[in-house]
């Protein structure tokens, strides 16, 4: 059976945030994928931004919360935890 989008957003999170498989960002994310938090565009900048966050949260670990899809889109809400390792870089300051 072929996996909804919903599911390959949960899959997304699990692979690459929680497993830190950020080489698979080209295989669920869009070219020009945004990550609001930081405001870039694009799936090296979100491969930067998993990077980034686990070098800094070396126990991280996000439980997604809320999926909401709707054709090609996917809007989640989740929930981030870990121990921080070393400081983090303002958004300014982020690659």
């Amino acid at each position: 059976m072929e996996k909804t989008i919903r599911d390959r957003a949960i899959d997304f999170y699990e692979a690459v945030w929680n497993q830190g498989l950020v080489d698979r960002c080209r295989e669920f994310c869009a070219e020009d994928v945004l990550d609001v938090h930081h405001g870039q565009r694009g799936v090296q900048a979100m491969s930067d931004v998993v990077s980034s966050l686990r070098a800094t949260f070396p126990d991280l670990t996000l439980t997604v919360d809320d999926v909401i899809a709707e054709g090609t889109r996917v809007v989640t809400r989740w929930t981030m935890r870990g121990t921080g390792g070393r400081p983090l870089l303002a958004a300014s300051d982020s690659p």
